[in-house]
């Protein structure tokens, strides 16, 4: 059996978000994946009741007291994920777990997916850099000293991991981990990425410390495949509002109150539409930000792949054309 896993707590964004993320995983294949159960982790089984009708779901619930028991001594937001998968590890030993953020949904059958989490592969959503590069990646944020600090406390002590103590290195990888798929026997892992995660936070106060802790222990004891086929991550916070309207306006009671084959089908006519509107928005949001900061090569790459896909994208336009007043091309 594999549990899939989905966090979400504090507002009706997040409730809305994770809804069309547990649908989306039975869309592809409304009669098949009996092997599929969901585990939502939610102070409000309310906001999900209604639209997951029907499907394999059990609720988690999650007061105020266990958040600030989650979050630990330093307050650490992501450290909750952490500790829900562990829980969940416990909850159903044996079986695979399969995490996926409230800003994901499927966009693809998932059958091969969990294949693989059957046989024994793990999966993280897609790489993002190496541990040396991301000081490059956050300088453009001014955010450089966190992968710095990161960086000297590696280079200062050695980590346990599956009963082994291990150094990690500037070039390893580091992942995105909007998917989080463990097979079961790597549950075991869970412990030690846990106080890896603290060891890395309190070093560092870096927010992808979760992500990190991830990424270092399972390459330790094995090779990690990407999701990003079979899961579509829209973590960017201008994605995330475009998101939200299209939620609010197909969420409805309405929506609700439909058979599940209904519901099921819907979301599958959905996916695709979703899926390129937000890939679209992305890419032109990348050429503003590029331009905006004298990437031009980039930003013109990222217009140009913009413009072909909308080509008729007045916003997109007006956005390029104030963005280029206030920073000109170069002339030479």
């Amino acid at each position: 059996m594999t549990r899939l896993l989905l966090l979400a707590y504090g507002r009706r964004t997040e409730y809305a978000r994770a809804v069309f993320a547990a649908l989306s995983a039975w869309a592809f294949a409304p009669a098949g994946y009996g092997q599929l159960a969901a585990v939502i982790f939610t102070d409000q089984p309310d906001a999900f009741a209604p639209y997951l009708a029907g499907l394999p779901v059990n609720y988690q619930l999650l007061t105020e007291s266990r958040l600030a028991e989650l979050r630990g001594p330093r307050h650490y937001v992501h450290r909750v994920k952490a500790c829900v998968i562990a829980q969940a590890s416990r909850d159903y030993p044996g079986d695979e777990l399969l995490f996926i953020d409230s800003d994901t949904f499927f966009v693809a059958a998932p059958g091969p997916l969990l294949q693989g989490l059957a046989a024994g592969q793990p999966y993280l959503h897609q790489p993002e850099y190496t541990l040396a590069g991301a000081v490059d990646v956050y300088a453009a944020f001014q955010q450089a000293h966190y992968p710095r600090r990161l960086l000297a406390l590696l280079a200062g002590r050695s980590f346990e991991v599956s009963g082994a103590a291990v150094r990690f290195t500037p070039g390893q990888l580091a992942w995105n981990s909007g998917v989080v798929g463990l097979p079961a026997a790597l549950t075991t892992l869970l412990p030690d990425t846990l106080a890896l995660l603290d060891a890395l936070y309190e070093g560092s106060e870096w927010f992808v410390s979760e992500q990190l802790a991830f990424s270092l222990a399972l390459q330790t004891v094995s090779p990690i495949e990407p999701a990003a086929a079979y899961v579509y991550h829209y973590w960017g916070q201008a994605q995330k509002v475009l998101a939200d309207g299209l939620l609010a306006n197909e969420l409805t009671p309405a929506f609700a109150a439909e058979t599940l084959p209904t519901r099921l089908y819907r979301v599958r006519q959905l996916v695709p539409a979703w899926h390129e509107r937000l890939e679209l928005h992305k890419t032109q949001q990348d050429a503003l930000y590029a331009f905006s900061h004298g990437d031009y090569a980039g930003g013109v790459k990222c217009a140009a792949k913009a413009w072909l896909a909308a080509p008729f994208d007045t916003s997109f336009a007006r956005g390029l054309l104030r963005v280029l007043r206030q920073r000109p091309l170069p002339t030479r």
